[in-house]
């Protein structure tokens, strides 16, 4: 997995902590799981960025087993509360 950051605003007085996450999740697994709630646990919303196919291809030399918008599909069907998927 890729990093996790924070920003922190304020909204109509309300604390609000956005946690962004990206990775390549080829083939999903509970370790992805665990990593993506630990990391909705500790904001109120979740953005997940999913690695393009071409960059899986050039950073590992091979094509994702599943591909980005599988990835995507897969990330969305967790139903992880707050969570953006992109």
């Amino acid at each position: 997995m890729g990093q996790t950051r924070f920003s922190e605003v304020y909204q109509s007085g309300a604390r609000i902590l956005r946690v962004i996450t990206f990775g390549t999740f080829d083939v999903f697994h509970v370790g992805h799981l665990n990593i993506l709630e630990s990391a909705r646990q500790r904001g109120t919303h979740l953005t997940v960025g999913v690695s393009s196919d071409a960059l899986n291809l050039d950073k590992k030399g091979r094509l994702p087993i599943y591909t980005q918008k599988g990835s995507v599909k897969n990330h969305q069907s967790v139903g992880l509360r707050g969570c953006c998927v992109c």
